[in-house]
């Protein structure tokens, strides 16, 4: 796994994936597992240990029916009410 000094957008991402997931009452293994991805790099990308690559950010938008963008740029508190 490749580690690499986060930034803004990182903490955006991580935190935004959170958001969605609990929102939508996944566990980290059914989310991974629509993912087709190890249960433990999907918790590391979660937990701040790693950067999900742009294939990720894909699949979560389709699981969401959010677009790419919504997971990077957006505050999902503002739009998921409650979470």
């Amino acid at each position: 796994m490749h580690r690499t000094n986060p930034n803004d957008t990182d903490f955006v991402i991580w935190a935004n994936m959170r958001k969605l997931r609990i929102y939508h009452e996944y566990t980290y293994r059914q989310i991974s597992k629509l993912l087709g991805i190890p249960y433990t790099t999907y918790s590391n990308y979660e937990n701040k240990r790693a950067r999900p690559p742009i294939e990720v950010l894909i699949g979560l938008s389709e699981i969401y029916l959010i677009t790419v963008e919504d997971i990077v740029k957006s505050d999902m508190v503002f739009k998921l009410r409650g979470v």
